[in-house]
């Protein structure tokens, strides 16, 4: 009897462990098996700060490079047109592939020295005027479509041509200059495929014309130049297909003496930078709104003195690029936000002085050449990004 109640109690034990095993196993409250913790991840993106970087290699050109004038042709390929002091004081073209500068034809491509170099394209084909040594210090402009030519005749001005400046209406070449051969005042003339003939009248200006700077809005040429008439002060002229007028009713719109003159078009109004002997010789910009002339930002807006200002419109947005009196004639660029100017980067952000300033956009960057006293007063071309 006992060893039957001992054996019924061990069998009710082993049915309860039982039922405990099966209940434990089954029932949704019991927390299931987990598998290890998924560790969350992220990837952290740094945005390098934008800063002022060489283009290709500082010094580039083969000696001291003056007359800069730097242009993006439609492929987005950064042009530069000096006198060439590595080869006679010749002008030279180069262009960047991306990994480093070269010659367009030859080097020293004119005949004689050239001063005043001016570059613009016509569809992909470069264009360069210059003051021409081998034919009187004229005005001579040379294209390039697998080697370099004369467009219409060497030396086609009156008389010596400086401050040079050419721009394209169309598919049409239009250059502006200082004429000599009419008492220094302005002259416009324009390749009519054949021969170059003159805009209106020669020596349209009331007095004599330098730091002359022409461009275009839609087909009208406008020319801005200090004058000679109004104590060297800032004029703008169209023309209106007939005659040359001035832009505003007046001449004479700046506060004092207007050099290192720089036209462009923001939409349909005309901007132009200078270094303003009104305000210390700092840099100012003023703009035509359709009715009358006014200063954009503060009239002598930069540190200092400036040398060779370059404007350029990006979208709305203008950029003055100068050699800055206040930081050892270094370059500076400078922007305005519609309220004020402030430094894009840091100023001073070449090596060296800077002279002959050239400004230009490639996709919303800007670019800047110039002649560098930090390498040898050779070219040297420098991007914001």
């Amino acid at each position: 009897m006992k060893k039957t109640g001992m054996l019924l109690s061990l069998i009710l034990l082993a049915g309860m462990a039982a039922l405990y095993i099966s209940c434990s196993s089954s029932s949704p409250s019991s927390p299931a098996a987990s598998s290890p913790a998924a560790t969350a991840t992220s990837t952290v993106t740094l945005t390098p700060t934008p800063s002022w970087k060489v283009v290709g290699t500082a010094g580039f050109s083969a000696g001291a490079a003056s007359f800069t004038s730097l242009v993006f042709n439609n492929s987005g390929t950064p042009y530069l047109a000096y006198a060439d002091a590595g080869n006679g004081g010749l002008a030279t073209l180069m262009s960047y592939n991306g990994s480093a500068w070269s010659a367009v034809g030859s080097a020293g491509f004119t005949s004689g020295q050239a001063s005043y170099t001016s570059l613009a394209f016509n569809g992909s084909f470069p264009f360069v005027a210059y003051q021409d040594g081998a034919n009187s210090n004229k005005a001579t402009v040379m294209d390039y479509s697998g080697s370099w030519s004369i467009l219409g005749g060497a030396g086609f001005s009156a008389g010596i041509a400086s401050y040079v400046s050419l721009a394209f209406n169309g598919t049409t070449p239009y250059v502006a200059y200082s004429d000599y051969g009419n008492s220094h005042k302005a002259t416009v003339m324009m390749y009519n495929g054949t021969n170059w003939s003159v805009v209106g009248s020669a020596g349209f200006s009331a007095g004599a014309a330098t730091y002359v700077s022409m461009a275009f809005n839609g087909t009208v040429p406008y020319v801005a130049y200090s004058d000679a008439s109004n104590s060297g002060e800032l004029t703008v002229m169209m023309y209106n297909g007939i005659n040359w007028v001035n832009v505003g009713g007046g001449a004479g719109i700046s506060s004092g003496l207007a050099s290192y003159i720089s036209m462009t078009f923001n939409g349909t109004f005309p901007y132009v930078s200078f270094e303003d002997s009104g305000n210390l010789n700092k840099a100012t910009v003023m703009m035509y709104n359709g009715t009358s002339w006014s200063n954009v930002g503060s009239a002598g807006f930069s540190t200092g003195l400036v040398n060779y200002t370059s404007m350029a419109i990006n979208g709305s947005m203008p950029y003055v690029a100068y050699s800055d009196g206040a930081n050892s004639l270094k370059a500076t660029v400078m922007m305005y936000n519609g309220t004020s100017w402030s430094n894009v980067g840091s100023a001073d952000f070449s090596a060296g002085e800077a002279d002959w300033i050239s400004l230009a956009f490639n996709n919303n960057n800007p670019y800047v050449t110039y002649e560098d006293y930090g390498n040898s007063n050779k070219a040297t071309v420098m991007e914001f990004h």
